[in-house]
């Protein structure tokens, strides 16, 4: 059963609460009744102590009146939506509770449709908002772990997205991998990670704050620590969560622990050391947990192995630049600014993109920009200068050289081709 609303009573009279919250408990299974009280001071404890999304509150109570306890809600948690029930001679005196985001006023008598409509009211407002909630969380998240994802391989997280980070004094990387054969399990070994990573962020939940990244192969979880960790205490809670995999998932899993980063460029290294670390773990049976510190550095990743790792990180550099170019072509956009936002030198940026595509940014810039073009012209309505500058072309000349150069014929050419077509 899902709980919609969590509703407080509140009227000094008990009748009018016995009956108010008979009728509401009659009325849906999605409302429950969080509590009664017979004046404002017992309220307030109540909404102190127990979840409430909704209360419905008398003005004239004794030890404290309803506007007093509006208040008090409103400095405490101004989410929490209100209806004050209020005698014909009290409705002016009830409207100095405006300030304090009072929902909805009823005056008294008022039967129980017209409390139950405000509540239905009330009940689908709040299932929309936390709606919007799950999917900001979800949209945060998705982000996160794409930044986290970049960070793996030396991609910096933009300066203005450097607040999405959690807060952490220490940074250390797991890096899992199942241990074979699994022909015993339900799931294929891309399943089973991600049964590994849900467990694995929930379990750890009250001791780090842990983010996990799918890899082809692997899982790479982030712990961040908001206090100096040393390297046998994460032991500890890896050798803890490897027990909760197993006892909960039935599945076995391999772990290598990197040393503690004390910064985000450092991820790059942690992320070989746990990689290493995992690698040597799969390879030895004696035990299922390996810090790079066993590792030692005779065993780290040939020149080969950290070259591929390089390639991967440009790759997805360049795979972030192609969809900047994509979403925000109409914009001033220049290597120098794309180079800021991820904190590399603009000469190297521009040399990766050009290995990787065969053009230069701004070559592949215009391309963009004039295929674009070519899609406006297509309605002849539009003219010329509107499309210039809707595809980020400042300079009306410009724009025609340049589609010029990429089509062979300039843009009015183009679109009195296409409308002679028709």
């Amino acid at each position: 059963m899902i709980i919609i609303l969590n509703i407080l009573v509140v009227d000094d009279e008990r009748f009018v609460r016995e009956a108010l919250t008979e009728a509401i408990r009659e009325a849906s299974v999605e409302y429950r009744i969080a509590g009664e009280a017979q004046h404002g001071e017992e309220a307030f404890r109540m909404i102190q102590a127990h979840p409430v999304d909704l209360v419905i509150t008398d003005v004239r109570m004794p030890r404290m009146d309803g506007l007093e306890l509006c208040r008090r809600i409103y400095e405490f948690n101004p989410d929490i939506r209100i209806v004050l029930l209020t005698g014909y001679a009290d409705f002016s005196y009830a409207r100095q509770a405006m300030k304090y985001h009072v929902s909805d006023y009823l005056l008294k008598p008022c039967d129980s449709v017209e409390i139950l409509n405000v509540i239905e009211k009330h009940a689908e407002e709040h299932k929309l908002q936390r709606f919007q909630r799950q999917v900001e969380q979800l949209r945060h998240s998705h982000v996160l772990e794409k930044h986290l994802n970049d960070l793996l391989y030396g991609i910096p997280i933009p300066y203005f997205n450097q607040s999405i980070l959690p807060a952490y004094q220490c940074i250390y990387l797991l890096c899992m991998a199942m241990k074979a054969p699994m022909s015993h399990s339900i799931w294929n070994e891309q399943q089973a990670l991600n049964a590994v990573k849900n467990i694995s962020e929930e379990w750890l939940e009250p001791h780090v704050k842990a983010v996990g990244i799918m890899e082809e192969d692997h899982l790479v979880i982030y712990l961040f620590n908001e206090k100096k960790r040393s390297l046998s205490e994460m032991e500890t809670v890896a050798d803890e969560l490897h027990a909760v995999i197993r006892n909960n998932l039935k599945l076995l899993v391999q772990i290598g622990i990197s040393t503690p980063a004390q910064h985000q460029s450092e991820v790059p290294r942690r992320y070989r050391e746990s990689y290493q670390a995992m690698q040597t773990a799969l390879q030895h049976s004696d035990k299922h947990i390996y810090t790079y510190t066993e590792v030692g550095r005779e065993e780290m990743p040939g020149e080969d192995e950290v070259l591929d790792m390089s390639e991967k990180g440009k790759r997805r550099v360049v795979e972030h630049m192609l969809q900047v170019i994509d979403e925000r072509y109409p914009e001033n956009l220049s290597l120098r600014m794309l180079a800021d936002e991820v904190y590399m030198n603009p000469t190297y940026l521009g040399r990766i993109f050009k290995e990787d595509t065969g053009h230069s940014f701004n070559y592949y810039l215009n391309l963009v920009r004039v295929r674009q073009a070519k899609r406006l012209l297509e309605d002849f309505r539009i003219r010329v200068y509107e499309v210039c500058d809707q595809v980020g072309f400042k300079d009306p000349a410009y724009f025609s050289q340049t589609f010029k150069k990429y089509t062979g014929i300039t843009p009015q050419e183009y679109q009195n081709s296409r409308q002679a077509d028709l």
